[in-house]
Order: C-alpha cells, then sequence, then structure tokens
C-alpha cells in the first residue's frame, strides 16, 4: 500500500496552491517561490515549505533554460543569506547559512549539474 508523506486533503491543497503558483510563474516569469510559500504556510511551517519550494524553483528554471535552448549550459546555484529580524540584518556566516549552502551544493551533485553558492 502507498504511504502518502502527508493527509491527502493536504496533499491536494498543496498540489492547488503549486499548480496556481506555477500559472502565475508561465505568465509573469516570476513570483512562484513567494506564491507556494505564502499560499502553503497557511497549512504547514515555513520551515517545512521553503526547502522544496526552492528545489522546485531551481529544477524549473533549469528545465525553462534547456527548453529555450538544449544543451544550454546550466548551474544549479543559490546566494542566499540568514536574516536578523530585530535588526533587518543579514547574517552572513551563520551556521545556517552553511548548513543551506551545503544542501544546495549536494542536491548539485545529486541532479549532476555544476554548482555555485556564494554568501558564507
Amino acid at each position: 500500500m502507498l504511504t502518502l508523506p502527508m493527509p491527502t486533503g493536504l496533499l491536494l491543497a498543496a498540489t492547488g496552491v503549486v499548480f496556481a503558483a506555477g500559472i502565475v510563474r508561465g505568465f509573469a516569469g516570476f513570483g512562484f517561490s513567494a506564491l507556494c510559500v505564502a499560499g502553503m504556510s497557511l497549512f504547514v511551517s515555513p520551515a517545512e515549505v521553503v526547502p522544496p519550494i526552492f528545489v522546485l524553483e531551481v529544477l524549473a528554471s533549469l528545465t525553462l533554460a534547456q527548453l529555450t535552448e538544449r544543451g544550454a549550459p546550466t548551474i544549479y546555484g543559490s546566494s542566499t543569506t540568514g536574516m536578523d529580524l530585530r535588526l533587518a540584518a543579514a547574517c552572513v556566516g551563520s551556521p545556517e547559512l552553511a548548513l543551506f549552502s551545503a544542501a544546495t551544493a549536494q542536491m548539485a551533485r545529486r541532479y549532476l549539474i555544476p554548482s555555485f553558492v556564494a554568501g558564507l
């Protein structure tokens, strides 16, 4: 028997949010991540939403690049930093940033794509 990662209703809601955000990205060219995180945060904590949405955003961009020009060189990358919300300051060099950068490099290795990580 197939075990779903979340209840069926939640899975359907998440699928609807991702589909609607994909339509917006198709028309506008941006906004997928913002809409997915905002829509899915109604059901799941943002800490559980952001990593898979980041991966979807990068893979969608790589797919669009390949559809535009087959065999175009691509890089799986990120320029990310944490924020101190009290001071509204970027926390460059934080432990969380190092973990996110390592995860980005591991995902690139998994998809056999060169990677670039900035922000350490």
